[in-house]
């Protein structure tokens, strides 16, 4: 087995606690329905992503990655 350059990585979520929640809230709002097919993708899925946005997606994703390229820096 390959071993991953993100083994001993831990992500501090600090910062971004806010932005958690409503990731979280709007996952649990569209995806049980879309992995289940109880929804049709061509028209939930382009909702959902848009929540995802609104709700801080994109900061929360930065944070990691640049918690994750200091610790690379770092290790």
């Amino acid at each position: 087995a390959i071993k991953s350059p993100a083994m001993g990585f831990v992500f501090d979520p600090t910062n971004v606690q806010n932005e958690i929640t409503a990731v979280n809230n709007a996952y649990q709002e569209f995806f049980p329905s879309l992995i289940t097919g109880a929804a049709d993708p061509d028209v939930v899925f382009p909702k959902a992503v848009k929540k995802l946005k609104e709700a801080g997606c994109d900061k929360l994703i930065a944070e990691i990655q640049k918690q994750y390229d200091e610790w690379r820096k770092n290790k």
